[in-house]
Order: C-alpha cells, then sequence, then structure tokens
C-alpha cells in the first residue's frame, strides 16, 4: 500500500511540472521567419520567437576590446584586447595569426628616411600616376617622358582650324592665310610695334637754308634692318624778290649727295618772284641689313634774295 501512494504522488508532481511550461521549442512556427534568424528570448513574460542577432545581443566585453579571430585557424571569435595607440608617433598594425599591435615609435627608417615632422618627397623611384591641381619644381624635371617629348615635340594645332594665341610665333616656312581672310591689319588706330610689319617712322625739316644750284639735307631718317618703303615731299619758301629757275630733290642713303633715278624729282619749270613750289618724290624701296640713315637731299636753282626749303620723309617696314 505504501509503494502505490509513492507512485501516485509522482505521477501527480511529473503532471504539475507540466502543467507549468511553455510549448517545447521545436514546435514553433517556422512561417514568417528569413533564413539566419534565431529563436531569441522575449523575456520571462512571452514566448521566445525568431529574430535576428544583433551586436548589443553580444555578451559585454572589457573596454577596448574587439571581438575577432586573430588565430591563424578558423576558430571561434574571442574579445581581443586592442593595444593603447594613441600617441602622435604610433601607428597600429596587424599581425597574422597574432592580432594587433602598437609600433609606438615609428622612425625614419620605418619611412624610407621620412618623418611626420619632414616627410619625403611625393612619388618613389618606381613610377607610377599622380594627378596634381598646382604643380612647381625648383629644380629639373627629367624622365624618359619629357626627354622623348622634349626631343621630337609634336605639331601644334591640328589639321582642323581652331582659336589659339601665342606671346611669340615664329614660323621656319610659310604662313599660308585662308583667303579671302587675310592676315589682320592694325585696326586699333595706334601705331605699329618697332620691328613689326607696316612700322611707320617720319621726320620733318623746317625753314632748312639753301645755296643755289648746290646739294644740300634738308631732313633725314633713320632706318633699321629690313624692308622698307620710303616717300619724300619738299617745299621751297623764297624771299619776296626770289626767282626760282629749277628744282631737283629725291632719297640717298649718301648724305647731300645726288639722288639717282629712279628716286629722282627733277624740274627746270621757271618761278616768279616770291613763288614757292611743293612735289612729293617718288617712293623708294630700301632693302638693308643694318642701321642706315635715308637723306631728302635737294638742289634748287634760285636768285636775286634767299630761299629755304621744308622736307618732310616717311617709311614704311613691308
Amino acid at each position: 500500500m505504501k509503494r502505490q501512494l509513492t507512485g501516485a504522488l509522482a505521477l501527480l508532481l511529473s503532471i504539475a511540472a507540466h502543467a507549468t511550461t511553455l510549448n517545447p521549442v521545436g514546435l514553433l512556427n517556422p512561417t514568417g521567419s528569413t533564413s539566419g534568424q534565431a529563436i531569441v528570448s522575449t523575456g520571462a513574460s512571452s514566448a521566445p520567437g525568431w529574430a535576428n542577432l544583433t551586436a548589443t545581443s553580444l555578451a559585454a566585453q572589457a573596454a577596448n576590446t574587439v571581438v575577432a579571430n586573430v588565430t591563424g585557424s578558423s576558430a571561434s571569435p574571442t574579445a581581443f584586447v586592442m593595444p593603447s595607440c594613441s600617441t602622435s608617433t604610433s601607428a597600429l598594425n596587424y599581425t597574422s595569426g597574432t592580432g594587433w599591435g602598437c609600433n609606438a615609435a615609428i622612425n625614419a627608417a620605418q619611412l624610407g628616411g621620412a618623418t611626420f615632422a619632414a616627410p619625403g618627397p611625393i612619388g618613389s623611384t618606381t613610377a607610377s600616376t599622380g594627378a596634381f591641381t598646382t604643380l612647381a619644381a625648383s629644380s629639373t624635371i627629367s624622365g624618359t617622358g619629357f626627354s622623348t617629348y622634349l626631343a621630337s615635340p609634336p605639331a601644334i594645332g591640328t589639321t582642323a582650324a581652331a582659336a589659339g594665341k601665342f606671346t611669340t610665333l615664329q614660323a621656319t616656312s610659310a604662313i599660308t592665310p585662308a583667303y579671302p581672310a587675310g592676315i589682320v591689319g592694325n585696326v586699333t588706330g595706334s601705331n605699329v610695334t618697332a620691328g613689326s610689319v607696316g612700322e611707320y617712322l617720319s621726320n620733318t625739316g623746317t625753314t632748312v637754308p639753301a645755296t643755289s644750284a648746290t646739294l644740300g639735307n634738308v631732313t633725314s631718317l633713320a632706318l633699321t634692318a629690313g624692308d622698307w618703303d620710303i616717300g619724300c615731299s619738299l617745299g621751297t619758301n623764297p624771299a619776296g624778290s626770289t626767282t626760282t629757275q629749277g628744282l631737283n630733290f629725291g632719297l640717298t642713303t649718301t648724305s647731300a649727295a645726288q639722288p639717282a633715278f629712279p628716286n629722282l624729282y627733277f624740274s627746270q619749270v621757271s618761278f616768279s618772284a616770291g613763288q614757292g613750289f611743293q612735289a612729293a618724290c617718288p617712293t623708294m624701296r630700301l632693302n638693308v641689313s643694318g642701321s642706315t640713315t635715308v637723306y631728302l637731299v635737294s638742289a634748287t636753282t634760285f636768285s636775286v634774295s634767299t630761299l629755304t626749303h621744308t622736307g618732310y620723309i616717311w617709311a614704311r617696314r613691308r
């Protein structure tokens, strides 16, 4: 009888224990879950459910640690204490199979001769690609690319017309304008710079005393080397009683010398007392390789009283 009472009591305790538990985990419905989720407790008052594990679900770790596998083979992650590496000369490094460490005193040898206080030049002995907003050099820029380019630089421009500007432009062959456009002349109203095509020079001589039938310089003009067109004009200013019997004048590169044909104007027309004369000389071409002075020379034949000349000489660089 005693044994029967003991068995009945055990059965009652077992039934009571089952009555206080929730459904077994294996009976959770997978509907609504996604691959990779786990059964996560929602607290003591409700049943567990499907959920993603987050970083905050992991056990608390000591300060300045990371959860990682720092061994040389597959293993479960553990908390790894990170080294203190906080100085301005420190650098965090990682050794395979060992974990993180700290180089607390980086030296020039480890930086290829440079230091943080005095870093070395950008680049290395091995060619690579780089880009700069502004590149300045205090010494020579060299290299195979530069040497090849400078030894045989490509032609500027292409076969297609485009706009371009140069401070100085020189050509060793012909410059062929696309006519009818041609080369634009001076359209600013200012004088052309000395040495440029179209440069204009002039000089004037006023009331220059003359001796009858005697060659004399009325004015002159100094020219630099180049190809010039030169012209002149002459006027006589006789006294009221002076009569003029003849006139010749022109351009020459010899002081007070007779101008040669075709640079000579000659006239034997007589003028009455006090009557002056004005005329232009033929335009001459002068092509010289060095500095040269051109003279306006005149010899007027007159009588009775005095006579002076007024002369003008001009030159235009071709």
